[in-house]
């Protein structure tokens, strides 16, 4: 199989993954990232589920707290492991090639470091529909392409090697006889796979389907838009403020709880929707990280363990901020460390891996690693390795 990719890639392991959108300029920072989606979709393969050893099956996921509120140490002597991969139908994904339907969710929906959707721009994902021409025709995963373009389109000619190279991703989907990848293989094409058919990402993500053509910068421009983050699949998301605030989305995705971390934002919808409002500005002295302990609870009573597949639980939790970006990651980091027992360095490369625009401020940083040795007892992360 091809190893997903454009001209601009750069190695990882035995893929090429590319490596486009750099953070603004930090000054006071050591790294210059955060990193493109997608490039650490290689990195958890090995990674274990939970088992009977992490602490969350012994305090049924609570974390001893205080009169007043704050976390109190744990003697935990090894974090828990990220889960291992595995789609929306339940089968295990072992190829670090293949991405599940919430991955691929994650990618159509991304936006850029100017708060634009990534989709509206041709080359940034190619879609390659490998059913036939009635099927795709009756509908697909919008802006795919039907993989008889792949000898037919100028601008995706396999014949023209060069122009496939352009893309930043090439995922190829019903590939059932593996013709099309040979064919990029044959072509030193790089790409990925989706490891869920076409008809479990149309189940889980109806919204993004169409039996529309779009292709042209314009046709995206009408047809597409950006959607929160899933973090953790069918249970927590993480978004801008105008997400929050749009009856479509918070429908179709079934939100019922949002926690919302801006100044002046409304909750615009109590009636139907469970409220935590923390009124504090994205600033490095703002003391976001004493919240952790209260966000994280109501985010857990919400969707209880989110890693159980056959949880009764339907509640879906959605955190935000102005931008989804610092403060809503600060929550989330909080979150994945506290109640799923996750290194503050394993979290963080989950949670840009989903979301590549999450940056916490440094000052939030700063609390979160305060936090993380408040939780395990012990520093477990450097702030240098953090994909920030």
């Amino acid at each position: 199989m091809g190893s997903g990719g454009s001209k601009k890639l750069r190695s990882i392991s035995v893929t090429r993954i590319n490596d486009l959108k750099t953070a603004p300029a930090q000054p006071t920072r050591s790294k210059s990232v955060p990193s493109n989606l997608g490039s650490i979709k290689t990195q958890h393969s090995s990674n274990k589920k939970l088992d009977n050893n992490d602490p969350r099956s012994q305090t049924n996921g609570k974390l001893p707290v205080s009169e007043s509120g704050s976390v109190q140490a744990m003697s935990v002597q090894n974090p828990s492991q990220l889960p291992k991969k595995v789609d929306a139908d339940g089968t295990l994904v072992t190829n670090t090639l293949e991405w599940t339907v919430t991955e691929l969710y994650n990618v159509i929906v991304a936006e850029s470091w100017l708060a634009q959707p990534e989709i509206h721009n041709p080359m940034y994902l190619l879609l390659v529909d490998c059913r036939t021409a009635e099927e795709y025709a009756k509908s697909h995963i919008i802006t795919a392409k039907h993989h008889s373009s792949l000898n037919t389109e100028f601008g995706c000619l396999l014949s023209v090697p060069s122009q496939l190279q352009e893309y930043d991703m090439i995922v190829l989907y019903d590939d059932i006889d593996g013709s099309i990848c040979s064919a990029l293989d044959a072509k030193n094409i790089s790409y990925f796979k989706l490891h869920g058919s076409f008809g479990l990402f149309q189940t889980k993500y109806h919204f993004l389907c169409t039996n529309k053509v779009v292709s042209t910068k314009e046709q995206r421009a009408y047809e597409t838009r950006t959607w929160p983050s899933e973090i953790l699949e069918d249970c927590l998301y993480q978004a801008a403020a105008d997400h929050a605030t749009d009856e479509k989305i918070i429908k179709i995705l079934g939100i019922t709880h949002i926690v919302n971390v801006t100044l002046d934002q409304p909750n615009s919808f109590p009636d139907t929707v469970k409220y935590m409002t923390i009124r504090l500005d994205d600033k490095s002295m703002v003391d976001l990280g004493s919240w952790i302990p209260k966000t994280s609870q109501f985010i857990y009573e919400a969707i209880d363990n989110p890693l159980v597949s056959d949880k009764k639980n339907k509640n879906k939790v959605l955190v935000h901020c102005n931008m989804g970006r610092s403060r809503s990651s600060t929550i989330v980091l909080g979150y994945l460390m506290q109640k799923l027992n996750w290194s503050l360095k394993d979290a963080s490369e989950w949670l840009k891996d989903c979301r590549s625009t999450a940056k916490p401020n440094n000052g939030f940083l700063d609390q979160l690693l305060i936090h993380e040795r408040t939780v395990f007892g012990r520093k477990l992360t450097d702030f240098k390795d953090l994909p920030f």
